[in-house]
């Protein structure tokens, strides 16, 4: 199951800090964050 990452806000919080604080961070993980939700909606659709 799949759970909505709202549920965990020690996650989210942590994810913020990582996209504000480091160098690099948007460009390194975009297009896999692109391709993975892509995915994920194909495979929940």
């Amino acid at each position: 199951a799949i759970h909505p990452i709202a549920d965990y806000p020690n996650v989210v919080r942590w994810l913020k800090t990582c996209e504000n604080e480091l160098p690099g961070y948007e460009k390194a993980n975009a297009p896999g964050n692109k391709i993975f939700h892509e995915e994920l909606k194909k495979a929940l659709a």
